[in-house]
């Protein structure tokens, strides 16, 4: 949690964030802001009602953060859009995002004052869950992709990325990568699934589930905000708790059979009947010439001019006051890379230069 949060403050990498989403929003009004993943929560642990409780919690958080900086509600909701994940239960993922679009307007109006239409409107990218995804009977992932795929389709998605079947396995060849576009292509060129927008409305059991997930969500960021807002409940170790709690839940249904995937706890095979796709391998060339090309490239870097400018980054990330977007763009003009310019960040909060401790700063 020592990314995000540093002695009840942001810590530079969670600043870092927060002056990109300023920067872009004061610079680039053409720009949406994808400001966070649910998919990631999802798949750590978190059900449905995690996944959109935490979403508008951090959400809030943000728009507080983007309003104290002077930027107008209007102008945040209209460009702001999370990352959502579709599960496994092919209803209760439709109806929780369903449940997602009623909170979202109504807490961008009722609770920030915001009053265009765009702003009241949760636009949003979908990634279908790959972590159902077996190695046992790949072939079957292929379904999986398919019925999640519609039900983020049936939600009404603006982007879809769905998982290849062989990632229980390796890294999708391009054959398998294809397949996943050609899902997505069926689903919106010949089934009609995307003709209308919200088509299971007035489904009596769509309905109710939506209801139900909506008021269930409400009470969870209800306590979050209670609690401080969602950096007070990481902090607290609250927000880990439930996911870990969820992980366990999981695990446990899939032991005891009461949550069954399909090859591997029911309908299982002999593993020398089981389908064994082509793995990928990548050419090893291929990596030896990028390591060449990258030594090379930090070899010709100027080193004064590039310490001259992580020096002038150092000196930003220790005043709160600075905006942080405009030194790292000189950084990575001075040919800096992303690890160097993170272990800036890492070290303003009195961390290692170097996550994994094998590398020293050299500065």
């Amino acid at each position: 949690m020592d990314w995000l949060v540093n002695h009840g403050r942001f810590s530079t990498l969670a600043r870092w964030g927060n002056d990109f989403c300023e920067f872009v929003y004061k610079n680039f009004p053409k720009w949406n802001l994808w400001f966070t993943s649910s998919y990631d929560l999802q798949e750590a642990g978190g059900n449905a009602i995690h996944e959109i409780a935490f979403t508008i919690a951090i959400r809030n958080e943000m728009i507080r953060e983007m309003m104290r900086r002077g930027i107008d509600i209007n102008t945040i909701g209209s460009r702001l859009s999370p990352v959502l994940g579709v599960n496994r239960d092919f209803f209760e993922e439709i109806a929780k995002i369903r449940a997602a679009r009623r909170i979202w307007a109504r807490t961008m109006k009722e609770e920030f004052g915001a009053t265009d239409e765009k702003a009241l409107c949760l636009r949003f990218h979908v990634d279908v869950s790959g972590a159902n995804f077996t190695r046992q009977q790949p072939l079957v992932n292929i379904a999986r992709g398919a019925i999640g795929t519609l039900a983020a389709v049936l939600a009404g998605s603006m982007g879809i990325q769905t998982p290849s079947f062989d990632e229980g396995w390796a890294t999708p060849t391009e054959e398998a990568v294809r397949l996943a576009i050609r899902t997505q292509q069926v689903i919106r060129y010949e089934s009609g699934a995307a003709r209308v927008a919200d088509p299971l409305a007035g489904s009596y059991y769509v309905e109710s589930l939506t209801s139900q997930l909506e008021g269930r969500i409400e009470e969870m960021v209800q306590q979050i905000e209670k609690a401080g807002g969602w950096i007070k409940a990481l902090e607290s170790g609250w927000i880990h708790g439930q996911l870990t709690e969820g992980l366990l839940d999981i695990q446990k249904k899939v032991e005891s059979g009461e949550r069954p995937v399909i090859g591997v706890t029911h309908f299982q095979i002999p593993p020398e009947e089981d389908f064994k796709p082509e793995v990928y391998a990548p050419d090893t060339s291929d990596v030896e010439e990028y390591l060449r090309e990258y030594k090379q490239f930090k070899e010709k870097r100027s080193y004064r001019n590039l310490k001259e400018k992580i020096k002038n980054l150092q000196g930003a990330a220790a005043d709160p006051g600075k905006n942080l977007i405009p030194y790292v763009f000189e950084a990575l003009e001075a040919d800096a890379t992303f690890p160097e310019i993170i272990g800036v960040m890492r070290m303003n909060d009195g961390l290692e230069y170097d996550w994994a401790g094998e590398r020293d700063f050299p500065f």
